[in-house]
């Protein structure tokens, strides 16, 4: 049997993975990015850091030349998906990639939130992605779950596979309870919701 990317999860439409269109080069390219060295704690709501809600180190994934060539791979897969599943009036991105590492020194976690909120300060956020940057043996825990209708979706995370899903979804990653899970986090802009 042959499976074609990308993969709609348990017959849903509403989230969506694709795995293995980056190399491995470009995955440890990710893994060890320059801006690393620049992490900090993450924020939520109005720059505060809130260790009940978010215990995240960032850092960000910008578009300067060095890295445009992750910003084309991850530019074709969205338009992909977003033509085949999603249909979201997207335009384009208008905020750096976020690397995210979760340790289980902190109990890293994020407790429940959607990616879209009134106070998007550019273009809306409309379509998230969340690609998995460690592998499954580096850590325990960091759970990444979506919130559906009849119950809490936990998705399975593989080294290179990325999660797609509209920004307004409740989502979470649960602590992590040994080792370090590290993301990379964006979202696409579009016009408002109608």
């Amino acid at each position: 049997m042959m499976l074609l990317n990308p993969r709609n999860h348990y017959g849903k439409e509403d989230v969506i993975y694709w795995e293995n269109f980056l190399s491995d080069e470009d995955i440890h390219f990710l893994r060890h990015h320059p801006s690393w060295m620049n992490y900090h704690t993450a924020e939520v709501g109005d720059a505060v850091e809130d260790y009940g809600i978010r215990r995240t180190n960032v850092a960000w994934v910008d578009f300067s030349e060095q890295n445009q060539h992750i910003w084309q791979k991850i530019a074709k897969v969205v338009s992909d998906i977003n033509s085949q599943f999603f249909h979201i009036n997207l335009t384009g991105f208008y905020e750096d990639m976020q690397l995210s590492e979760y340790s289980a020194a902190y109990q890293g976690h994020y407790n429940w939130h959607t990616d879209a909120c009134s106070s998007d300060k550019q273009v809306p956020r409309k379509l998230s992605m969340v690609l998995m940057l460690s592998d499954a043996n580096e850590y325990e825990g960091g759970e990444l779950q979506i919130k559906t209708s009849d119950h809490d979706e936990t998705l399975e995370m593989q080294m290179g596979r990325a999660w797609f899903f509209p920004s307004y979804m409740l989502h979470r990653v649960t602590p992590v309870t040994k080792g370090l899970r590290k993301t990379a986090v964006l979202w696409v802009g579009g016009e408002p919701w109608r």
